[in-house]
């Protein structure tokens, strides 16, 4: 309701209120009341007859035990292995996407442990199969106890690296210069309007333009013209990178000023793209090697680095990555300020390198 309060003055952006999208939590248990339901929950005592499921039906369920991988050990999949020996019944295991089941079935392979690839629950429960590895997206495994299946997913076997990529796919980084929100630019910075070129931030000022009170940015321009953004438009403005911040050149409203400056540079653009275009064609001709990346053994050293990855490092990670397995030449700079994990990237890049058998040489600009 807070944000549909904040944008609904935008005429150019309309937005429909919340009760005409979401429904309020009795109209939504109101909704589903004549649907059948399963509740899952473990049980004192069930009938061992139960194996069917029913409407309104309770399964008889345990814990599994702990069976986190540890990559650092001489048998990282021990505890599994453990649990699979002394358990008599069938196993599934789940994997989070087919990506992973590929990368886990590999991995289980070269410790010993072949599970079957089954593509559904149907499939798994038809067949006898001991062990098998599909693809769901369940939170948590468990032990039907009446039927004696185990169900395992990753978040048993690598829980804090699950937790961490699906909060990594939740906070994705937006585009180079884009605000994400006004905590990055403060009174007094020069900021880059789309349509309007470049402007003074001065603050935030609520206006009410007959709709009811609104938010909006103040810019200032050349002779002090002022212009108000409204905040739902933040995605319009854009950091300003050019000059000092004291000294960056303000447009004038109104005029081709900015038009005239977006011609020229798209025209210089057009100019170095060709040139690029050229550039890029001549090193695809060219050969190069394309390194192997054995997620297990690069998940593992990962591991030992203390901090976790900020969005703008992971793409920086994936990239370099995508760029050693090409197996073309490689050319990419990596850039950021003093302690902003440039390290920790290149450190990522060499392991895929030694890993491989390759030499690396990391030179740095001083003794010091």
């Amino acid at each position: 309701q807070a944000r549909y309060d904040l944008l609904r003055g935008d005429r150019g952006h309309p937005v429909l209120p919340p009760h005409e999208l979401f429904l309020a939590a009795d109209a939504f248990f109101g909704a589903i009341k004549p649907f059948s339901r399963i509740e899952i929950g473990a049980l004192e005592s069930a009938e061992p007859s139960a194996s069917r499921l029913t409407p309104h039906a309770s399964l008889d369920t345990t814990a599994l035990p702990p069976l986190a991988v540890d990559r650092r050990a001489d048998h990282p999949l021990n505890k599994l292995q453990e649990f699979l020996n002394g358990f008599d019944g069938r196993a599934l295991l789940l994997a989070e996407s087919l990506g992973r089941r590929e990368t886990m079935f590999e991995y289980f392979g070269e410790h010993g442990i072949k599970p079957v690839p089954s593509v559904s629950f149907a499939e798994f429960f038809a067949n006898r199969t001991p062990l098998a590895l599909g693809v769901a997206p369940l939170a948590a495994g468990f032990v039907l106890r009446d039927r004696n299946i185990a169900v395992i997913t990753e978040n048993e076997l690598y829980a804090s690296q699950v937790r961490a990529r699906r909060e990594r796919e939740a906070r994705k980084t937006t585009g180079e210069g884009m605000l994400r929100d006004l905590s990055e630019v403060k009174v007094g910075d020069p900021v880059v309007h789309e349509s309007h070129g470049i402007g003074r931030y001065l603050g935030l000022q609520n206006l009410d333009l007959g709709e009811g009170a609104t938010e909006f940015l103040t810019l200032e321009y050349m002779r002090g013209d002022k212009l108000y953004v409204p905040v739902s438009q933040l995605h319009l403005i854009s950091r300003y990178s050019g000059a000092p911040a004291e000294a960056a050149p303000l447009h004038e409203l109104g005029s081709s000023q900015w038009d005239k400056a977006k011609r020229k540079a798209a025209a210089q653009v057009r100019d170095t793209a060709a040139e690029l275009l050229n550039l890029y064609a001549q090193r695809a001709l060219r050969q190069g090697h394309a390194f192997s990346l054995r997620q297990h053994d690069y998940e593992a050293f990962c591991d030992a680095f203390p901090f976790e990855e900020t969005p703008d490092q992971l793409a920086a990670v994936t990239a370099v990555l995508g760029d050693l397995q090409q197996g073309k030449p490689m050319d990419r700079l990596i850039c950021g300020d003093v302690g902003f994990g440039k390290t920790e990237v290149a450190l990522r890049a060499a392991f895929v390198a030694v890993n491989e058998s390759k030499q690396v040489a990391v030179l740095v600009p001083t003794t010091l």
